[in-house]
C-alpha cells in the first residue's frame, strides 16, 4: 500500500520520504516558465494544495532536479537556471497587535535573508526591508530576476481586521498619502 500523506505541506519532504504525490507539475509549468504570465494569485478554499503548490514551485526555481525525476515537468525545465526565492509563510505572522506584527515581520525577512546568504538590512519600517531584500535578491541573480511566493498571506490581515486599532492605523495611513 502506497503512503498517503496527510499533514505534510512541503514538496521535499513528500517526495523524499517515498509518499504519494499527484503529479500537478504540468499544470505548474505553465505558470513557472512565464508562457501564461508572471505574476499569479492563486485563490483556493482551505486545504487545497496551496502550500503544497508554492512549496513546489521554490523546489523548481531553486532546481532541485532531483525532486522532479519522473515527473511531468521534469523535460521541460530549463534546469541550469536558478533563482533566488523569497519565500514568506505569513501563517507564521499571527500576533495581536500592529507593532508586533511588524517585530515579526522583520524576523520573517531576517530568517529569509540568512536562507538566502544574503545581508539583512533592518528598518523600523517592514516594507522597506522588505523592498531591499527583493532588491538585494535581484542583484545576487545573474539575470537580475528573482521569485517572490507568499502563502497564507490572509492570517496576518484576519487577525487584525475588526480591531479597533487596526482600523484607525488604516485610515491615518490613507489620511497622509499624497
Amino acid at each position: 500500500m502506497e503512503k498517503i500523506a496527510t499533514d505534510i505541506y512541503t514538496f521535499s519532504q513528500l517526495r523524499n520520504e517515498g509518499f504519494t504525490y499527484v503529479d500537478k507539475t504540468d499544470a505548474l509549468f505553465a505558470m513557472a516558465s512565464g508562457e501564461i504570465g508572471k505574476q499569479f494569485f492563486i485563490a483556493r478554499p482551505r486545504r487545497f494544495g496551496k502550500s503544497l503548490a508554492i512549496s513546489t514551485l521554490e523546489s523548481l526555481f531553486q532546481g532541485e532536479r532531483e525532486l522532479f525525476k519522473g515527473l511531468a515537468i521534469e523535460p521541460k525545465w530549463d534546469w541550469s537556471r536558478k533563482w533566488p526565492v523569497l519565500h514568506l509563510d505569513m501563517g507564521s505572522a499571527q500576533t495581536t497587535s500592529v507593532p508586533e506584527l511588524h517585530r515579526r515581520m522583520r524576523a520573517i525577512l531576517a530568517n529569509e535573508c540568512h536562507r538566502n546568504g544574503i545581508p539583512f538590512r533592518d528598518d523600523e519600517n517592514p516594507s522597506t526591508a522588505f523592498e531591499n531584500i527583493i532588491n538585494d535578491l535581484a542583484a545576487k541573480s545573474p539575470d537580475g530576476w528573482m521569485v517572490l511566493l507568499v502563502d497564507e498571506y490572509d492570517k496576518p490581515i484576519l487577525g487584525h481586521l475588526m480591531k479597533p486599532e487596526s482600523r484607525n492605523s488604516a485610515t491615518r495611513s490613507r489620511r497622509s498619502t499624497p
